[in-house]
């Protein structure tokens, strides 16, 4: 006894639809992926500057209550922006003198001009870095 023709059209048919979807989900898989590493090298980036810019004192942290934009040293996929927030804050406890400006830093893909990474910050209001004490908020 063998198989009609029906049966073996039928056999070919779900062994199509199951290839299809495994073809469909290892595609997936690899934007996924990629978009997952995308994230992490601008991750990565976006802390190497901020380090950088502040062991520097670096001009882009000093006024904070305007936009700056710029290209990041030796990469080309990604450029940075400062973004003050509209809200200030402040400091807690017997520090009210002190003005908490909050920005946000953010990574732009020029590829996809789409925001990759990005970390909100609360600066002391007109103190640089470099200057500033550590303060330790119990």
């Amino acid at each position: 006894r063998g198989f009609t023709l029906i049966e073996t059209l039928a056999s070919l048919v779900i062994l199509g639809s199951l290839l299809c979807s495994l073809v469909i989900a290892r595609a997936n898989l690899s934007v996924q992926q990629s978009t997952a590493e995308l994230n992490l090298q601008a991750n990565k980036m976006l802390d190497q500057l901020l380090t950088q810019w502040w062991i520097e004192d670096n001009e882009n942290l000093k006024d904070l209550s305007q936009i700056h934009e710029g290209a990041i040293e030796g990469n080309t996929r990604f450029t940075w922006r400062i973004t003050p927030l509209p809200d200030q804050a402040q400091a807690p406890g017997n520090l009210t003198q002190l003005t908490l400006r909050k920005v946000r830093v953010t990574l732009i893909d020029q590829k996809t001009r789409v925001e990759s990474a990005s970390v909100e910050l609360a600066m002391p209001h007109g103190v640089s870095p470099e200057t500033s004490e550590t303060l330790e908020f119990q």
